[in-house]
Parts: C-alpha cells; sequence; structure tokens
C-alpha cells in the first residue's frame, strides 16, 4: 500500500492509535446483545491520522 499524504500540509499520514488502522472499534452493545462495531471517533473511520491536522486531512 502505497504512503498517504495530508491534502493540507503534505505531511505522511500514520495510523490511528486507538483502532489500528481497522477504521473501526468494538462497543459493548449491552448484556444480550454482546458487542459491535462502530466507526472510530478518533480517525473517523480513515484508520489514518494527519501529525498537524489529526483527522481533518
Amino acid at each position: 500500500m502505497a504512503d498517504e499524504y495530508c491534502r493540507k500540509c503534505k505531511s505522511r499520514l500514520t495510523t490511528c492509535p486507538t483502532c489500528k488502522g481497522k477504521g473501526t472499534v468494538l462497543k459493548d452493545l449491552g448484556l444480550l446483545s454482546g458487542t459491535g462495531e462502530r466507526p472510530c471517533k478518533n480517525c473517523n473511520g480513515t484508520g489514518k491520522l494527519c501529525p498537524k491536522h489529526g483527522s481533518d486531512w
């Protein structure tokens, strides 16, 4: 996979530490429902972050 860069500052994007690049995180849905996945709030579901702009790249 090729490196991706921020459209604003041209910095190389890094892997989101919260979802580890998946773009989703596990969410506890309650006792009867178990767990499910939801979009990562840290990277807005992209799995990538700009060192300067965060998820707004």
